[in-house]
């Protein structure tokens, strides 16, 4: 993701409806994975706005290989080491959870990073993963901020299987959108190219980005309904086995 592009997703964190409802997800499957006060690894942070939300869980290092969004991430007090996801610079063991939130779709070995990932996680130590799903889903915001690659959740967790996880939850999340999104994304293959793709983030009202915000962040839910089929995003807790 270039410069540009990082810029647009720090001032997006802070408001926009999509980044907003995924922090309220996010907050709630670490409330119920994660036990207050753990030594918190964020792989990926990005500019850090979303690491911000979920900060006060616990000891949070944040971690990200651009050198633009770990600036913006310091500036906002985070606690932020320059690496890359497949060459995690931390001691083998030494987390207690860690947070990948939209990054391995950008990342050519994606089973490598989630190895990385593993080792860097005590015995016992959770993994909270999202990615986005669906590769008929495929458009110029995925080429603009830098995807390689949607999933299936199906094929997220065998990836997660690969790298010696235990899953706890896999589950479709933002379903409600999701006829919409795909009425969207199948429009745009109609229309002309654009020869420089952007990430889109159409500013709305207030009140609709507010009420989209509400509508993304209900799920999932773990235990309490039924999971849903499908979605535009896929979110996976992983856990290193006990005696691994």
């Amino acid at each position: 993701m270039n410069a540009h592009e990082v810029r647009q997703l720090a001032h997006a964190e802070e408001s926009y409806w999509w980044h907003r409802g995924r922090q309220r997800i996010v907050k709630r499957v670490l409330s119920r994975y994660v036990p207050s006060g753990s030594r918190i690894l964020d792989v990926g942070c990005g500019p850090g706005g979303t690491t911000q939300s979920y900060a006060g869980n616990g000891r949070v290092l944040a971690a990200d290989a651009s050198p633009e969004s770990t600036r913006i991430a310091r500036s906002r007090g985070l606690t932020v080491a320059t690496m890359e996801a497949t060459h995690l610079a931390v001691r083998p063991g030494s987390c207690d959870a860690i947070v990948s939130l939209d990054l391995i779709e950008h990342i050519d070995d994606d089973e490598r990073a989630l190895r990385e990932m593993y080792d860097a996680l005590r015995p016992g130590g959770a993994l909270v993963v999202t990615v986005p799903a669906y590769q008929f889903l495929w458009s110029s915001h995925d080429v603009a901020v830098g995807h390689k690659r949607r999933y299936t959740k199906g094929q997220l967790v065998r990836l997660a299987k690969r790298a010696g996880f235990e899953i706890e939850l896999a589950a479709y999340a933002m379903s409600s959108i999701f006829p919409a999104a795909m009425a969207i994304r199948l429009a745009e293959r109609l229309r002309p190219k654009r020869e420089h793709p952007q990430a889109n983030f159409v500013k709305l009202p207030r009140v609709a980005n507010a009420l989209l915000e509400r509508i993304v962040g209900l799920g999932p839910q773990p235990l309490r309904f039924v999971p849903v089929p499908f979605g535009l995003s896929i979110v996976l807790v992983g856990r290193r086995p006990a005696d691994g």
